[in-house]
């Protein structure tokens, strides 16, 4: 659709489809909302505790799995990743949400 700095040939027919655009709306939508959850799971900070028994209790919370929230957090990531049409891009989805995990 760029045929100003492509040098390929396009017909208007071949880049204006209806499932081009599809495809191109659905990739650029998904792009979109996984830029936006590696947003939020970047800005989420632990809270210093105060004391050593609120730390405890801190870890405690994370540690179980019935109310921990961040296990509640990943498994709405799973979920939100797992609606997603278009597989390729919802393996790039969970990559980038992996690599988000690991970055300081």
């Amino acid at each position: 659709m760029d045929w100003v700095l492509s040098d390929t040939k396009q017909t208007a027919a071949q880049s204006t489809s209806p499932e081009a655009l599809r495809a191109r709306l659905a990739e650029r939508y998904f792009a979109d909302f996984s830029g936006a959850w590696l947003d939020f799971l970047n800005s989420l900070r632990w809270q210093r505790a105060a004391t050593l028994s609120d730390a405890i209790d801190q870890l405690t919370l994370m540690a179980d799995v019935r109310q921990s929230p961040l296990v509640a957090l990943m498994n709405t990531l799973s979920v939100q990743g797992a609606n997603r049409p278009d597989r390729g891009s919802h393996r790039r989805f969970a990559g980038q949400i992996g690599q988000a995990a690991v970055q300081p």
